[in-house]
């Protein structure tokens, strides 16, 4: 999720940004999914909602694996680029015994 850090770019959901790739992969078999180099910035919208969406969604069940790309490069994609972001994580991977990031 590039959001608004670049002028061809807006602030898309996790959705939004897989669905179509999704379609396609999975018309392919049964195999799952997995993603590599998820990540959203924290310009155009919020990060942390955004996470938390991501994790809830139930949009893909195929999915398997969801990679983050934990990177400070364009932008600070990675997971604790804010405290809201990472509690967002640890929500998660606490609720779901998993887990959680320092």
């Amino acid at each position: 999720n590039w959001g608004t850090i670049r002028e061809w770019s807006n602030w898309r959901s996790f959705e939004d940004i897989f669905a179509t790739a999704y379609e396609r992969v999975t018309a392919l078999g049964p195999q799952d999914v997995w993603i590599a180099e998820v990540a959203s910035t924290e310009y155009g919208g919020d990060k942390a909602e955004w996470i938390t969406a991501m994790l809830a969604s139930t949009a893909f069940p195929k999915i398997e694996a969801v990679v983050w790309f934990n990177e400070e490069k364009e932008t600070d994609w990675r997971m604790e680029s804010s405290a809201e972001a990472l509690m967002a994580f640890n929500e998660w991977f606490n609720e779901n015994n998993h887990f959680a990031f320092d």
